[in-house]
C-alpha cells in the first residue's frame, strides 16, 4: 500500500480499530470463563460435567484450530480480508447469540445449556482461525526482536 494511501486511511483505521477492540475487551470481562460461564451453568444444571468442559471448549476451541489455519495465514501478504471478513462471524457473532442461552434459561435449560456450549465453541473456534496478525508488527516496532532471538 502506497504511504499516501496509509496517511489517509490512518486516522479513519485507528479509531475503528481502537473503539472495535476497546468495545470486545470491555464486552469480554463480563463473560469470564472462570467465574461467570460456570456460573450460569450451575444454574442449568446440578452437574459438574458442563462447568468443568467449558474449559476445556475453550482452550481447544482455541488452540487447536491455529495448527490447521496458520499455513493458510501465514500464506496470506494482508490478513485484512481474513480478520475483518470472518471476524464478526466467527468471534462477535456467536457472544451476541450468548444472549438467547440466558433468555430460554427458565423456560428450557437443556436447550439453554446446548445453545450455551454451541456458542461458545463457535466463538473459540473463530479465535483460533481467525489470524493474530499484530505480534510481528509489534515486535518490529518496539525492537522486541532483538531482546527475544526467537523470532527472525
Amino acid at each position: 500500500m502506497p504511504q499516501r494511501s496509509q496517511s489517509k486511511n490512518y486516522r479513519w483505521n485507528f479509531t475503528v480499530n481502537l473503539l472495535d477492540g476497546a468495545s470486545y475487551w470491555f464486552g469480554s470481562s463480563f463473560i469470564s470463563a472462570a467465574t461467570i460461564y460456570p456460573l450460569f451453568i450451575s444454574k442449568l444444571t446440578s452437574s459438574l460435567l458442563p462447568i468443568a468442559l467449558v474449559s476445556v471448549v475453550i482452550s481447544a476451541g482455541w488452540f487447536l484450530p491455529q495448527l490447521f489455519s496458520a499455513r493458510i495465514t501465514e500464506a496470506q501478504l494482508r490478513v485484512k480480508k481474513i480478520a475483518v471478513g470472518w471476524g464478526f462471524f466467527l468471534e462477535r457473532l456467536p457472544i451476541f447469540l450468548l444472549v438467547f442461552s440466558g433468555i430460554l434459561a427458565r423456560s428450557h435449560p437443556v436447550l439453554a445449556l446446548t445453545l450455551f456450549f454451541l456458542c461458545v465453541l463457535w466463538n473459540a473456534i473463530g479465535a483460533g482461525v481467525v489470524p493474530q496478525h499484530g505480534w510481528r508488527w509489534s515486535l518490529k516496532y518496539f525492537q522486541l526482536k532483538n531482546a527475544v532471538p526467537l523470532w527472525d
